[in-house]
Order: structure tokens, then sequence, then C-alpha cells
């Protein structure tokens, strides 16, 4: 029954029926031009680049001062991967679950006002995608904090989705073209 009151309540992660619309149309089609066969989840990709988002690695933030240079971090990657993209600009696919798996909601309660993209069935449980464009800054950085919490699961793409960051507890991963040059511009932050 826990299910049933999720979602009369609005607290799951999931939907019946992706949104059926024109923005829609477009981007999965642009997704699929892309990305061909992968779905918007780590799982689906080979060959990131990894970047720690605290000094030797650790792996959560015990103090205000860490929270900063987590989101010092995330952010001066996002703007290296993006071009110096403004938060506007980047689009957040959230990944969320199931009323029956534990974390059903934990995304898409971070992400208020996205629409409903697309459902994936894999192994034994169901993906729910959620995308949102427009944010603000604060809403990027609370985002980056929630995921480096392990509140959220998501990936950050540009408008034309031919680079992928993908930010977790611990740090961020990067998928784009350019990622030799990043490599050297923060090899600081490069796991041993």
């Amino acid at each position: 029954m826990r299910g049933g009151w999720l979602r009369v309540r609005g607290l799951t992660g999931d939907f019946r029926r992706a949104e059926d619309s024109e923005r829609a149309r477009r981007f999965s089609a642009e997704w699929e031009r892309v990305w061909p066969g992968c779905q918007p989840m780590v799982e689906s990709f080979r060959g990131w680049e990894r970047f720690y988002s605290l000094p030797r690695g650790k792996r959560y933030a015990d103090t205000a001062e860490e929270y900063d240079e987590i989101v010092r971090r995330h952010r001066a990657v996002l703007e290296a991967v993006s071009g110096g993209l403004r938060s506007e600009q980047l689009v957040v696919i959230g990944r969320d679950y199931g009323p029956r798996d534990l974390a059903t909601g934990w995304t898409r309660r971070y992400l208020p006002g996205a629409w409903p993209w697309r459902r994936w069935f894999g192994g034994e449980s169901w993906s729910f995608f959620w995308v949102k464009s427009g944010l603000t800054d604060a809403e990027l950085d609370r985002l980056l904090v929630a995921t480096a919490d392990d509140q959220t699961d998501l990936i950050v793409v540009g408008p034309g989705l031919g680079w992928i960051y993908a930010p977790y507890d611990g740090g961020g991963d990067v998928l784009a073209p350019d990622q030799d040059v990043l490599r050297e511009r923060f090899s600081e932050w490069l796991p041993d």
C-alpha cells in the first residue's frame, strides 16, 4: 500500500505517460540523434572522466566550507565543459523511480516544474526521467548540494546535448569531446 499512498500524495517520481508535446518530441529526437540507443543515466555510457568535488576524494561534506568547495568545483567543471553557459541555458535530466522503490520521488522533489520525459524498464526496475531547464543559479547550486548529499540522481547537458555532466556524491563525471583539456585544467581534482 506504500506505493498507492505515495501516489495519492504526489510523492512518487513515476508517471503514467510522458509528456506529449512539441518540446518533448524535439528533445527526444535530439537525444536519439546525439546519443542513439542510450538512456540518460551514467551506466549507459563509457569513457567518463571523473573529477573529485572535495580534496583527496573525500565523499561527503562536513562543514559549510566543504559545501562551498563542492559547489565551486562543480560550477568550475560545468563552466569549462559548457563553454560558459549560464545556469538558465543548462538542461537537467533527473532520474527517479517507481513507488515501490525507497528512493521514489527523491529527485522530482528537487525539480519543481520539471516535465515527464521518458520511462525505461531495465533489469528489475523502472526509471522515470524528468526534464527541467531555465534554472536560476540558486536552483542549480541546490541541485548540486542535494546530489553531493546523495539525494538526487541527475545529469546536466547543454542545449545541443553534445556533452554530459553527471554530478554524484563525491564528484562529477564528464563525457565530452574535449576531456583531455579538462583533465589538464583540473588535474588536481582527478582520482589518483
